[in-house]
């Protein structure tokens, strides 16, 4: 995997890294825990994520 970029959300990091596939899973992950920060739909987000 090619390391890409990283940044900070209050106090958790993320990094986002491209190739096998890996990327998908630290996407969903970043958005889930945005939106539960943000407007706390966590599990909304998780139900369209898993289709």
């Amino acid at each position: 995997s090619q390391f890409v970029d990283s940044w900070d959300i209050g106090n958790v990091g993320f990094d986002v890294v491209f190739g096998d596939h890996g990327w998908v899973g630290r996407v969903r992950d970043i958005v889930v825990v945005v939106s539960s920060q943000l407007v706390g739909v966590t599990d909304d987000v998780d139900r369209v994520w898993s289709g």
